[in-house]
């Protein structure tokens, strides 16, 4: 059977889905090794590198890792919360609880509101990097984690910047992005890193063979273990513990390919072998043993990966294209149904997975989205909403990858098939149109078209006229019943549509 609000939430990952499955992150990495935009930049990073001198000591590893760090800190702007929200506005955290579930929304905002007070404690607090007045309102920054095309696709909410960055980032999605480039250098396999964290902030600790141990904090700061004895040594914030304090003091979880630990809740689902691999790098770097990650080897083992699945990371390495990544978890995908490489492709946005409706129940449970289809009670509402939206070029740059219509709601632009797509969810789930009516509206993607097929009718999205379906269908998504009827009100709609 096939979870297709697990599918849902990997086309619109965020921080509340994550925090309900931590091996998104690994999804986006995944995905990220699928988008041609990372490998333009991964030659870039190389090319950089090998301009750039040598310095006293300075492996090509140091340069090409060094390049990575800067060029994500130099071409990407690190958005804080409240900055967050003014670009990308808030959404409801009650609705948020129906839709992730009330536990890992709760354990969230535990996390943000522990981070805060420890950096309210120290003095450590950037201006517009609390979030948690908000809370009390009811409301949550609208975070949502992007590859690195989304990412590219976000400079668009910096109206007034004069020199705009290429890419809008938050933590999340600079871990993920920083994974794949590394992979993608081939100076870290999959199998050579974790990410460390919770939902108030991720850090990626790498690790190889010999002494090749890096730890990124974010995009800004970039440490060998070199660098990060010369920093506990200056004296100037104490020993190593509090060091790492002063950068992420709440670590939840620990989240590798091979599974995740979760540090509060006592479980895991990493063998035991690799537990004591990600401790003795952790140790090895930092030069102790961590507070935070102290119960890792004592928690019990549940759900532990199977050996085919953890193994099959392995047949990633080497990869040299997008393409090829494309090509490599296709076939895995196919091999471990409901796997973070199923996942990746939907995370991916491609119009050509097995099982579209997923993109409907994200679409559906978009806080933009629903907030727009509240005005819309009738059909040619639905086209006037569309007609408003003047950019009718896709934020998305593979042609093939289709944007959600909070993102097309977002950045105002859309190409037919984000348009179509866009329309068709507003007419499914508008509450004042007929229950009948979204319960049997359709959507049909086409290699040069787009229909919304509504009370018996196609209407085109390119011609914006009625027509009939004249070519092979891409993509088709069946709404039903179950999709548009909300469990309690005006609700997040959870599919019980499985397939």
């Amino acid at each position: 059977m096939t979870d297709l609000n697990a599918l849902a939430r990997a086309a619109r990952p965020g921080l509340f889905e994550t925090m309900r499955e931590p091996e998104l992150l690994i999804v986006l990495v995944l995905a990220n090794l699928m988008t041609p935009a990372l490998w333009a930049t991964r030659d870039k990073i190389i090319a950089r590198a090998e301009k750039r001198p040598e310095g006293p000591g300075e492996t090509r590893e140091h340069r090409l890792l060094n390049e990575a760090l800067h060029f994500v800190d130099n071409h990407f702007t690190h958005l804080v919360p409240m900055d967050l929200v003014e670009a990308a506005g808030v959404i409801d955290i009650d609705a948020a609880r129906i839709w992730v579930g009330a536990k890992h929304v709760d354990q969230a905002l535990a996390d943000i509101e522990t981070e805060m007070s420890y950096r309210y404690v120290h003095g450590t607090v950037e201006a517009g990097a609390d979030p948690t007045p908000l809370f009390r309102e009811g409301h949550f920054p609208n975070y949502s984690y992007m590859t690195i095309e989304g990412m590219r696709a976000q400079r668009a909410l910096l109206h007034r910047t004069r020199h705009k960055p290429i890419g809008v980032s938050v933590c999340a999605d600079e871990a993920s992005l920083l994974v794949a480039l590394v992979c993608s250098l081939g100076e870290v396999s999959l199998r050579e890193f974790a990410i460390l964290g919770s939902a108030a902030h991720y850090s990626v600790l790498f690790f190889g063979a010999g002494d090749r141990y890096f730890w990124t904090n974010g995009k800004r700061e970039f440490f060998d273990k070199t660098r990060w004895r010369q920093l506990v040594a200056s004296g100037q914030e104490g020993n190593a513990q509090e060091v790492y304090n002063r950068r992420q003091v709440s670590v939840e979880r620990i989240i590798s390919p091979r599974g995740t630990a979760f540090l509060q809740e006592a479980r895991s689902s990493l063998s035991a072998g690799e537990a004591v691999k990600i401790d003795r790098a952790a140790r090895d770097f930092f030069g102790t043993d961590l507070i935070q990650l102290a119960p890792l080897l004592d928690l019990q083992i549940k759900g532990e990966m199977k050996e085919t699945l953890s193994q099959s990371f392995d047949s990633l390495e080497g990869a040299q294209s997008a393409a090829e990544v494309r090509s490599l978890v296709g076939k895995l995908a196919r091999r471990f149904s409901g796997s973070v490489y199923e996942k990746s492709l939907y995370c991916l946005r491609e119009i050509t997975v097995a099982h579209p409706e997923a993109y409907l129940v994200a679409a559906i449970n978009g806080s933009k989205l629903r907030a727009a289809a509240q005005d819309v009670t009738s059909f040619d509402d639905g086209l006037d909403y569309i007609k408003g939206i003047s950019n009718k070029t896709s934020a998305r740059e593979h042609p093939d990858h289709i944007c959600m219509p909070d993102e097309t709601i977002l950045f105002q632009r859309g190409d037919y098939r984000d348009r179509a797509l866009l329309l068709f969810a507003l007419l499914v789930a508008a509450p004042g149109m007929s229950l009948v009516d979204r319960s049997e509206a359709r959507l049909d993607i086409g290699p040069t078209r787009a229909f919304v097929s509504w009370q018996g009718r196609s209407f085109e999205t390119r011609s914006w006229q009625f027509a009939d379906l004249d070519e092979t269908q891409v993509m088709t998504i069946q709404s039903s019943l179950d999709m548009v009827t909300p469990s309690a009100g005006w609700t997040p709609l959870v599919s019980e549509h499985v397939v």
